[in-house]
């Protein structure tokens, strides 16, 4: 049997079979004795060009439990409209300025003195909202015994 004399360590040559890919050598460059290691390089997320194959981000802690999955950007979510914790909260406003506990999933509705108000933009005696993460602001003044309950998943 004859071995070989000289090694390559190559990313692309040969070229991995179909829907793999080759891990990535790298060396320490000593001499006279060269220490090798490989890896498997990242995954890149899609950002609207395309992203590239590789081994994924690590899910962060808590992200099986809340059910979380990746997405094709390389970050982890809960499904739209699936998923969360169920909550019914007690809003405080100051004049139109509100703020939910945490940012919802899903808001089912934001109630006014037992009312639900609507979040299309309308006249203000439809008295409509809108919200963007966890702040909320509100199309008319609050009242002084007004009293806010939103109910939504996070």
């Amino acid at each position: 049997m004859t071995l070989a004399t000289t090694l390559n360590f190559s990313p692309t040559t040969p070229a991995p079979p179909s829907g793999q890919q080759n891990v990535t050598p790298q060396n320490d460059g000593g001499s006279p004795t060269c220490n090798q290691s490989f890896y498997d390089p990242l995954m890149v997320g899609d950002s609207g060009s395309g992203g590239t194959a590789g081994n994924v981000p690590a899910p962060p802690s808590g992200a099986a439990a809340a059910g979380k999955f990746l997405k094709a950007d390389g970050t982890w979510e809960v499904p739209p409209g699936s998923g969360g914790t169920f909550l019914e909260e007690v809003i405080s406003f100051t004049g139109t300025s509100g703020s939910f506990s945490h940012a919802p999933i899903q808001l089912y509705g934001l109630f006014r003195n037992g009312i639900r108000m609507t979040d299309l933009a309308g006249s203000p005696a439809i008295q409509s909202f809108s919200y963007t993460g966890t702040a909320i602001t509100l199309s008319v003044t609050v009242g002084g015994s007004d009293v806010f309950i939103a109910v939504y998943t996070h």
